[in-house]
């Protein structure tokens, strides 16, 4: 697997990871995403800060192959 930089939603900046984890990006809340555009709604989670999730909220993310 290539190391790619991405924006992780988690981390809030760019930086590399060694798994990327993705979900549509929510619009529901006014205030989490202002300031913010996704162009295509999509948000990155790195494979570090995936793992600090717990196991209901997991189930969110899909592996980016």
């Amino acid at each position: 697997m290539v190391e790619e930089g991405r924006h992780c939603v988690d981390h809030g900046k760019i930086h590399l990871a060694y798994q990327w984890y993705v979900r549509q990006g929510r619009s529901a809340d006014p205030g989490e995403s202002a300031g913010r555009s996704f162009a295509l709604g999509v948000e990155y989670l790195c494979n570090a800060a995936y793992s600090r999730l717990p196991q209901p909220e997991q189930a969110e993310w899909k592996l980016l192959e």
